[in-house]
């Protein structure tokens, strides 16, 4: 028996056009063209070798997205590049989200996960354009119990950041537990909720006034950014994961980080 791998990609969306001033503030909820094409190569691409030597299809695979439709298209380039897929018509690779339009996913599993919405999370928002989110996720994870900033009712850090606990705790269980089809997953979300789910899965499991916390996994995510989160079980039966962002690498405990256990009691 060979070592069996497992692959879970945790992307931010990418990169999506900005609203016209009569529009208001903000992007709109899609993909630029140029997005497409970038993160079918620069993360769906190099996922290939995985997906040919463990033998992925699409009914082996699953996406988790947000309410908002440009992470469901972030995660269809992402796997139109993993899984060789083939357009029914048009471009290939895809150039806009209107080629993603021609692929077909039946295969794959694909919901959205309400954890990974950025619709149900309180900001400060005017802080947010102010600071850039380098800096506002290091002011929330520096009083990450306070429910407040600038005076504007915010969801606090901590919550968050249990909220990625479990959430990413349900998609590991959904890719090793014994009854588990899927071999392979993609889950995309939005910044300041990427962050703090890639805190849990390094062990983070509560933030105490943490000046370091956004240091530790590498910075605040760009737009297109990913992680991939590898879990490998060999030939005796043993799980090690090693989760890596661009070309660093490090061996995780996930059934400690994220504590398993507790997380399967709770949704039984």
């Amino acid at each position: 028996m060979k070592t069996q791998r497992k692959i879970l990609v945790i992307s931010r969306h990418g990169k999506a056009p900005q609203k016209r001033p009569e529009e208001g503030v903000g992007s709109k909820d899609e993909l630029v063209p140029e997005s497409v094409t970038s993160i079918y190569y620069n993360t769906g691409v190099p996922l290939q070798y995985f997906v040919t030597e463990q033998g992925i299809t699409e009914r082996d695979t699953f996406l988790r997205h947000s309410d908002k439709r440009r992470t469901e298209l972030t995660g269809g380039a992402i796997l139109a590049g993993a899984l060789r897929l083939e357009p029914r018509i048009g471009a290939n690779p895809p150039t806009s989200q209107e080629d993603l339009a021609n692929y077909s996913f039946t295969g794959v599993a694909k919901a959205e996960d309400s954890r990974l919405n950025y619709s149900n999370l309180k900001l400060n928002e005017d802080a947010l354009r102010a600071m850039g989110l380098d800096a506002y996720i290091r002011a929330w994870s520096r009083n990450p119990d306070s429910d407040k900033m600038g005076g504007v009712d915010i969801t606090p850090f901590n919550e968050v950041l249990e909220r990625g606990r479990h959430c990413l705790a349900s998609m590991l269980i959904e890719l090793t537990s014994k009854s588990s089809q899927r071999h392979f997953g993609v889950a995309v979300t939005h910044g300041s909720i990427i962050e703090p789910t890639v805190m849990a899965a390094i062990g983070l499991r509560e933030i105490v006034n943490d000046n370091d916390a956004l240091d530790r996994i590498g910075g605040p995510f760009d737009m297109e950014e990913s992680v991939q989160i590898k879990i490998d079980q060999n030939p005796a039966g043993i799980y090690s994961a090693t989760i890596k962002r661009q070309d660093k690498e490090r061996n995780v405990k996930l059934y400690r980080s994220l504590d398993l256990d507790e997380v399967i009691k709770t949704q039984k």
